[in-house]
């Protein structure tokens, strides 16, 4: 009985409230945390902490079905955003023909953080060529189409399924096919053939490895610039599903020469959060970073990227 009225008189929900990546961050210590990200400001190394306390509460194999109570995670100036922000997500969705649905906030809200920069950083993306890793169904692409001006987006999907999906927005929504690539191609650090097992959808990952599997074609982004001699390279949108990381290994000579800005997840495992951050940081690019959550309050505890733009932008 106490549960039933505890339920009733409070706001309990069953909907995704964090990816189910806590066992990757299990022992991450606020020490470890302070350490890496001392000299970024308090706000991401304040958000990077809520990121680990929520994805770490929830258990195992939980993600789908965890029913929890709102306000253990919320503030009531948080709810009031929560619902807001659903409202304001539908509302964009319904513009690109996408359907209803509590994911999406990082791309047609945020724009993978694109939003949350200054007008001269927003503006020198125009003309540019934009590398979206992880195009999944094409919302990311159809945002930067909109709104930033690109000469051309290169969308890298080596899902066969989740490109016939995006395909199929990219129609609804009328885009010049000249404006935009679909690469089925994977990022990595090296040049290399790999097999996996395709799980269609936002979670489908190359780490997936399977010896019966789909032969996916990988390269470094280096060598796809090479091959193609794509120069004018300002924006890098990496979400990968845990190959961050070596995206980013296989792009150095790409970032150095075009000083593109970034939009990196780090989310996915403690390799691409702290690796990434110390590899850009390693190569002594004269960088501004900074780490936010864009996809909160809605749903919760996701979409943890660092966001990385030249530091010749902020004297413009």
């Amino acid at each position: 009985m106490k549960i039933i009225v505890n339920v009733m008189i409070h706001e309990w929900q069953m909907a995704p409230l964090a990816p189910c990546f806590g066992d990757e961050f299990h022992g991450v210590s606020e020490e470890e945390v302070n350490s890496t990200f001392h000299d970024l400001d308090s706000e991401s190394v304040s958000q990077i902490k809520k990121y680990l306390k929520g994805v770490c509460f929830l258990p195992a194999g939980s993600h789908d079905f965890f029913f929890y109570n709102t306000r253990k995670f919320f503030t009531s100036e948080e709810l009031k955003q929560r619902n807001m922000i659903r409202k304001e997500l539908f509302r964009e969705q319904k513009k690109y023909h996408f359907p209803r649905t509590c994911s999406g906030m990082e791309s047609f809200l945020t724009h993978h953080g694109l939003r949350l920069l200054d007008f001269p950083v927003r503006d020198y993306l125009r003309d540019g060529n934009f590398i979206d890793a992880g195009c999944c169904f094409g919302d990311s692409a159809l945002v930067f189409l909109k709104h930033y001006a690109p000469g051309k987006v290169y969308s890298f999907e080596p899902s066969e399924s989740n490109r016939n999906v995006c395909k199929k927005y990219l129609k609804r929504n009328k885009i010049n096919p000249e404006k935009i690539e679909l690469v089925p191609l994977g990022l990595g650090a090296e040049n290399e053939t790999i097999f996996f097992h395709e799980t269609p959808g936002e979670s489908n990952s190359l780490l997936t490895h399977a010896e019966n599997g789909i032969p996916i074609t990988v390269k470094t982004l280096d060598t796809f610039c090479t091959e193609r001699n794509l120069s004018r390279v300002k924006l890098i949108k990496a979400d990968i599903e845990g190959m961050g990381m070596d995206m980013l290994h296989g792009a150095e000579k790409v970032i150095r020469e075009n000083r593109p800005v970034m939009s990196l997840s780090i989310y996915h495992n403690k390799k691409e959060l702290f690796g990434i951050y110390q590899t850009l940081q390693k190569w002594n690019l004269n960088y501004h970073y900074m780490v936010r959550m864009l996809a909160w309050p809605l749903p919760g505890f996701a979409e943890l990227s660092l966001l990385a733009w030249p530091a010749e932008l902020e004297s413009k």
